[in-house]
């Protein structure tokens, strides 16, 4: 065209066209930051949204436990004090939480307006406000007693027992909680008939006999905290799938996408031999490699891992948010230890090992021999701040569901090839 053009009007033709793909180019970047903007927009909308939901749920606690105060005072007018007691105050802010529902009760968890002497019930409201009775429990454990059924799983519970947070107030040869755990886990057994028990998860009903009030409520949240269908972490204990563990694989394969994202030079670093990859990934901490650490991780949430105090802070946001939380607080274990990973030759998977990752040897501080210390990092830190950190660690929950759907994706392209 141009070569059919006197010389002015080809240059004409030319300048019109280089201002009109300018004129394109500012409009597309006009239009695309309008999206982006307007996506951002909608995100802070939906952040605002949230904040006052908590803020609504934390006042309309407030005022319930305001106007129960009240009538606690109506009724005892020749009370030589005003002041109530704190078993009244308790008893008021127990019955404010059975009012209120499961949406509230993890909104309070998530924000942690919590105290540990009602968390139980916090947890129970949380996970759908049901309960189990005295005679459910001793049905199910009746059901499987003295047969060859119930010995299968049974030597395994009663060994598992004493394993089970040694060092923790309660758990300790004869402690009060081993009775409690021994029941919930038998009745659970007897109630599922494809799992029965799978080890690890006498820390997960550890935790529930922890926080809960009776055996009934200790057994209740333990099952929902396996079959409850947003949580589902009863598929962690199930079996099949190229390694085993499906659901912890599954977590260990997200967790890898996320450090090849937030971490490239660890994630370039930590190469692992191709026999231990899984779907063709780096599989650093998926596959068979899984079982290396991140499979204790997730079996538990971290139960095993941290000291109690953490663990609970954990199991709030769990209970509030799902399998998210576990691969938050990896990532930010990892985040942690990225220097001294990248510290050592690459390729080795030495450090790769549950209670080493998270903890030091008393020695390697001051030369006795006692057995190991949590870190710096988790031990000089309070819970709460430690869960701060956490919630601001990826995935978000979209970055999450996304990670599942290129999971199934790919496990069905493996799977058909």
């Amino acid at each position: 065209i141009l070569s059919g053009m006197a010389a002015s009007d080809s240059a004409k033709w030319a300048a019109g066209l280089a201002s009109a793909t300018f004129l394109s180019l500012v409009a597309l970047r006009v239009c695309l930051e309008y999206t982006r903007r307007s996506n951002l927009r909608k995100k802070i909308k939906s952040l605002r949204e949230r904040i006052s939901d908590m803020r609504n749920a934390a006042k309309e606690l407030d005022e319930k436990i305001a106007v129960e105060e009240k009538i606690y005072k109506k009724r005892k007018p020749s009370s030589p004090s005003s002041e109530i007691s704190t078993e009244e105050r308790l008893l008021i802010v127990l019955k404010s939480i059975q009012n209120i529902s499961p949406v509230r009760a993890r909104l309070l968890l998530r924000k942690a307006i919590v105290v540990n002497i009602l968390r139980g019930y916090l947890w129970q409201k949380a996970l759908g406000g049901g309960f189990a009775t005295k005679e459910q429990l001793d049905k199910l454990i009746a059901k499987n007693e003295g047969t060859k059924e119930e010995e299968k799983y049974l030597r395994t519970i009663r060994n598992d027992l004493c394993r089970t947070f040694p060092s923790t107030e309660g758990f300790e040869r004869g402690g009060k909680f081993l009775p409690r755990l021994q029941r919930v886990l038998r009745a659970y057994a007897s109630s599922d008939d494809e799992i029965k028990y799978v080890q690890g998860m006498n820390s997960v009903a550890g935790m529930a006999c922890m926080v809960a009030d009776s055996d009934e409520q200790a057994f209740y949240i333990t099952s929902q905290l396996m079959r409850n269908p947003y949580l589902g972490h009863r598929d962690m204990f199930k079996s099949g799938g190229m390694f085993g563990f499906p659901l912890a694989c599954k977590l260990g394969w997200m967790l890898d996408q996320l450090m090849a994202k937030y971490y490239p030079k660890l994630a370039k670093h930590a190469k692992i031999p191709n026999e231990l990859r899984l779907m063709g990934t780096f599989g650093i901490f998926s596959g068979v490699n899984v079982a290396h650490m991140t499979l204790k991780w997730f079996l538990t949430l971290f139960a095993s891992i941290f000291p109690s105090d953490i663990a609970l802070r954990i199991y709030d946001s769990f209970i509030a948010d799902g399998h998210i939380v576990l691969l938050r607080v990896a990532m930010l274990s990892i985040r942690e230890r990225e220097d001294a990973w990248l510290s050592l030759p690459e390729g080795d998977t030495k450090m790769l090992q549950a209670k080493r990752w998270h903890y030091i040897l008393r020695q390697e501080i001051d030369g006795d021999e006692t057995g190991p210390v949590l870190r710096a990092f988790w031990r000089n830190q309070k819970p709460k701040d430690i869960m701060v950190l956490v919630e601001n660690m990826p995935p978000s929950a979209r970055e999450f569901v996304q990670l599942q759907k290129r999971y199934m994706k790919e496990k069905n392209l493996k799977t058909s090839s």
